[in-house]
């Protein structure tokens, strides 16, 4: 077993190494720091051989202990034999019975001691799948038991009533008893300095979280009653979007089969992102490939195919979470211009740590180490929170 944790420990770190090296590629090729990775990555991957190496020894050793045990004791039981009996023929009788049994039994036993230290040394990394398992339970929903026809009316507004929130690794609430409320078709901002429980919140909304006390609710029901209708009426747009190794038709038909993608929402998804005239210009148009995560489109473009991604499945609440920091001034300023005018359709929710970003919201909810310190529009915060107006000046204006 103490092997079995060596084991998984390099075994571990080793897929580490790789992950961190691969993320991080560019800058150890423009700082000459290759070799740190690779020697962090030997340093494991002789760890890791030296376990399996001990375990095959001991798993082929296993056999030779066996036999010679067995040797041991057949000659103690034939020594037994010598000193309480004297007639030869039952000596030899009684000992090549034993004999047999224990040439017939060697196998059998050699296989089940070869076996048992195959499953003690595979015990550590058993229990830490078994452990990671017992820890996602809390996060799966049992879709049997929902009632048919089980649905979540959106329509007139998301109150948050008490809410708090802890993580499992902290000892301080990330969010604090807070209250609030968004009406339908409005467009609300989450602000603060980093760590203020903007994401937690706003996660919290969306379902990812479940509250500690307090309840979410949409028009008066616990949004968590049906949290899977809740969630496809919500689009997305995470910081860092993930691409596939794909087409933009079907990075922004995230998750369709071919045969149901609907190429005229594409492109007017496309054209809400003000991606269109770019893939107009392209040869093969939806069908370009856009590489590894988006290797072959920069940070901005790879930005705007996550917003279109969203808004192809029309949500009903689009969520924002710092969705334009990979996109300069004059690209943001007209995205922005492009969802105020779908909050007359739709409800925005924006998550920012510049200000700009939410500026023109109807409601900007001003949050600090978990609690909400205050709410109103942009101008009257500024007039009314101290700390909302020394944000406001110490922000340096997006390049």
């Amino acid at each position: 077993t103490a092997l079995g944790r060596v084991n998984k420990h390099h075994e571990g770190k080793m897929i580490q190494q790789v992950h961190q090296s691969m993320g991080s590629i560019k800058e150890l090729k423009i700082l000459g720091q290759e070799g740190f990775f690779g020697n962090a990555y030997s340093k494991h991957l002789k760890g890791f051989t030296s376990t399996l190496r001990s375990q095959m020894v001991l798993g082929n050793s296993t056999r030779f202990v066996v036999e010679a045990v067995t040797i041991v004791l057949v000659l103690g039981i034939m020594l037994a034999l010598l000193s309480f009996e004297r007639n030869p023929g039952s000596i030899l009788a009684t000992f090549s019975l034993f004999a047999v049994a224990a040439v017939r039994l060697m196998p059998t036993v050699n296989r089940f001691t070869y076996y048992l230290l195959q499953i003690r040394f595979g015990i550590p990394s058993l229990d830490e799948i078994f452990s990671r398992l017992k820890d996602s339970e809390k996060f799966v929903t049992d879709f049997s038991e929902r009632k048919p026809g089980d649905r979540m009316i959106f329509e007139h507004q998301i109150e948050l009533r008490d809410i708090s929130f802890k993580h499992d690794d902290s000892e301080n609430l990330s969010i604090d008893s807070i209250s609030l409320s968004i009406p339908k078709r409005a467009s609300v901002g989450f602000a603060g300095p980093s760590g203020a429980g903007k994401t937690t919140i706003v996660d919290l909304i969306i379902g990812l979280l479940k509250p500690l006390g307090g309840e979410v609710l949409v028009d008066g029901k616990n949004m968590h009653e049906s949290l899977s209708s809740w969630q496809n009426q919500i689009g997305y747009i995470p910081q860092s979007i993930y691409l596939l190794d794909d087409t933009v038709r079907n990075n922004v038909a995230f998750g369709l089969p071919p045969e149901r993608v609907d190429e005229e929402k594409v492109w007017n998804a496309l054209k809400l992102a003000q991606l269109d005239v770019f893939i107009k210009n392209k040869a093969r148009g939806l069908s370009t490939m856009v590489g590894e995560n988006g290797v072959r489109l920069s940070g901005g473009q790879r930005q705007r195919i996550g917003i279109a991604r969203a808004l192809y499945f029309e949500p009903e609440v689009l969520v924002m979470d710092e969705a334009t920091g990979a996109l300069d001034n004059e690209t943001e300023r007209v995205l922005m211009e492009s969802i105020e005018t779908l909050s007359q359709e739709k409800t925005i929710i924006l998550i920012a740590h510049r200000l700009s970003t939410v500026k023109n919201c109807d409601t900007i909810f001003f949050l600090d180490q978990g609690r909400l310190v205050a709410s109103g529009t942009y101008e009257s915060l500024i007039e009314r929170s101290s700390e909302f107006r020394q944000m406001a000046r110490d922000l340096p204006p997006k390049n």
